[in-house]
């Protein structure tokens, strides 16, 4: 399993674990650019996975992953929206710990 610069497992592999508990198949049994509506992510599916997600701080709808079912399109739009909310933060001041203003 590929990690991250903070050692924690890549958007891919986070993505590969969460369809296979849903698939009930092993992780690397799914290919990155396979259409995951043909190996049986149903909509239940893809709102579990929505779910998961949000719990994580990430928003998107069932709607956006069904317009490009693969790992590698999620992959994309996941880490895009991470990248967003990460720049939205506010960041703290040197010597301060509060906010810029």
């Amino acid at each position: 399993m590929a990690s991250n610069t903070t050692g924690e497992p890549s958007t891919l592999d986070q993505l590969r674990e969460a369809v296979a508990e849903i698939l009930h198949v092993e992780p690397q049994d799914i290919p990155a650019d396979a259409n995951l509506v043909h190996l049986g992510v149903d909509s239940l599916g893809m709102m579990r996975l929505v779910t998961r997600w949000r719990r994580q701080g990430i928003r998107l709808s069932s709607r956006e992953l069904m317009a490009q079912p693969t790992m590698a399109a999620w992959q994309q739009h996941i880490d895009t929206l991470r990248q967003q909310s990460a720049a939205e933060q506010p960041r703290e001041c040197p010597g301060h710990g509060a906010p810029p203003r």
